[in-house]
């Protein structure tokens, strides 16, 4: 018979030892505390099963201790490798310095026979299949309940503690035959009981005399108890007559003094008072900000902001050409598309031919009528000063030109937008470095998981379901992850998308003024 059950990072059990008592052992607790962890330490000492996650998180390897009422004591160790049996003789601990233990190791799925010998907690083979009648599953009924008459039958003769079993239920129903006479006994005692009982019903009528007297007692000794605060009133209220008497006797001297003095208005001396605290205020903060001042050292230089107004302009005028666009833009939109062109050129030629005709008539008939009606052409002079004249008005006609075509953009254009802090762009930045960390970190789990070799054909195993369900989770933790990279690579695509468009906003860097674009504006030095 098992006497006591020592786990050590085994599931959710660190360091557990349990003494099992001589009859029935109940293990009780709220979910998930470990108590099926229990039974399958039970099952994995005796039917060494199949490797699956029973070591405990951060441990390197599990170890279950069963220790006899006879003195032996086996291990069952697990590690990432391997599995190992340790046979205990009688007394023998794991920590004595004496006799090294028996182990047992390389003999493959089947606990060694010595250690089943041992244990005795071997399946029970019938027709129909192993039966395990010393540990059961709690995902399955009572033992046998769920299965055929034919099933059961063929266990109990296939089983060789069927005679055991017998006798089980044998001394089963001897023990319910021997509580039941037990109960009648109690049950005729407890009625000689009730009949001596109904003898001290008078103690009723006492017990309520005695209640009273006791509440009475209670009371006198409350009474007794106010007597010194009463004491202590009336002191105070000879005190306080005491006090009336002196204060009638002062009253009767003071009504025979004549009348105080007249109290003129103190507004204005108020007044008076409160603006001198004020001006002495004023000046200790002036000595105090005069002192504070005569510590300091001299004003930086003041630099030219020549670069900066030279940002400034360059960014009113990326402002600029960001509206014309977008007006070009919205003009554009509701147009229909463009009509399929068909080759012209021949037809081009022709028009320029017949426009620089038209061009050349009129200008030769212009110059018939203006030289008709002129004179003699005048004497000849020197015409630098004309060319000059000339070049300066040309250049006024440019200058009027372009003011005028500024002014008529200008007046089209709206207020330029707010000016943003650059705290945005850094917060978009951080969040992007935060979202391209868990995209990696999401890649890396997806490689570990995509590099892990095939599962192996299941085999019929007792925790079968179990580890079917623990796979079930772990595809939808990797299906859960596939979902999370495609959030966070959308995620990553539209925080770049509104960096972008900020950075397009912006125009010029504003930390070294050159054109600024993404790849720009995510090297190491505007970090």
């Amino acid at each position: 018979m098992i006497a006591r059950i020592k786990i050590k990072d085994y599931m959710a059990h660190k360091d557990t030892e349990l003494e099992l008592s001589a009859g029935v052992t109940v293990l009780t607790g709220p979910n998930n505390s470990g108590k099926s962890a229990v039974v399958e330490a039970l099952r994995s000492v005796a039917q060494n099963p199949p490797p699956h996650h029973v070591i405990r998180h951060g441990a390197t390897k599990a170890m279950v201790r069963v220790e006899l009422d006879s003195g032996e004591a086996v291990e069952w160790v697990r590690s990432r490798g391997n599995t190992i049996y340790r046979l205990f003789k009688l007394g023998q601990d794991a920590d004595s310095p004496g006799e090294t233990p028996e182990i047992y190791a390389k003999f493959g799925r089947t606990p060694p026979e010595d250690i089943r010998t041992l244990l005795r907690l071997d399946l029970v083979e019938t027709e129909t299949g192993a039966v395990d009648i010393h540990i059961g599953n709690q995902r399955y009924p009572i033992f046998l309940l769920d299965q055929t008459g034919s099933q059961a039958a063929s266990f109990f003769a296939a089983s060789t503690e069927a005679e055991y079993l017998l006798r089980v239920q044998q001394a089963l129903k001897t023990k319910t035959g021997r509580a039941k006479s037990k109960q009648k006994e109690l049950l005729l005692e407890c009625a000689e009981l009730d009949e001596a009982l109904k003898l001290y019903l008078p103690l009723q009528d006492l017990d309520l005399a005695l209640s009273t007297t006791e509440a009475l007692y209670a009371r006198l000794v409350a009474l007794q108890q106010a007597l010194p605060f009463l004491q202590q009133t009336l002191g105070a209220l000879q005190e306080t007559r005491s006090h009336y008497v002196r204060k009638v006797t002062f009253l009767a001297a003071l009504e025979s003094l004549s009348a105080p003095p007249q109290i003129h208005e103190t507004a204005n001396l108020e007044q008076t008072l409160q603006g001198l605290q004020g001006i002495l205020v004023h000046l200790g903060q002036v000595v105090s900000g005069a002192e504070a001042l005569r510590a300091l050292a001299s004003p930086p230089e003041v630099h030219t902001t020549a670069h900066l107004d030279a940002i400034i302009e360059a960014r009113e005028n990326n402002l600029l050409n960001l509206n014309r666009r977008r007006l070009a833009e919205s003009a554009l939109e509701p147009l229909e598309p463009a009509p399929v062109l068909h080759e012209i050129r021949h037809l081009e030629e022709t028009t320029r031919n017949i426009e620089y005709t038209g061009t050349n008539r009129k200008r030769v008939a212009a110059t018939e009528s203006v030289l008709g009606a002129t004179m003699a052409p005048p004497q000849t002079k020197a015409v630098a000063p004309l060319l000059t004249l000339i070049e300066q008005w040309a250049a006024g006609a440019r200058s009027l030109s372009l003011y005028s075509s500024r002014e008529g953009a200008l007046e089209s254009l709206h207020d330029p937008p707010e000016l943003h802090h650059r705290r945005s762009i850094e917060e978009l930045v951080a969040s992007l470095g935060d979202v391209q960390s868990r995209l990696q970190n999401t890649r890396r789990l997806n490689a570990i998981l995509t590099d892990l070799p095939a599962s192996p054909e299941p085999q019929p195993v007792a925790g079968g379901n179990e580890l079917l369900t623990r796979l079930t989770v772990l595809r939808g933790q990797f299906d859960a992850n596939t979902r999370l990279q495609e959030e966070l690579g959308s995620t990553i695509a539209k925080k770049r998308r509104e960096i972008e468009q900020v950075i397009q906003d912006l125009g010029l860097c504003p930390l070294c003024g050159q054109t600024l674009d993404m790849e720009h504006f995510l090297e190491a030095t505007h970090g």
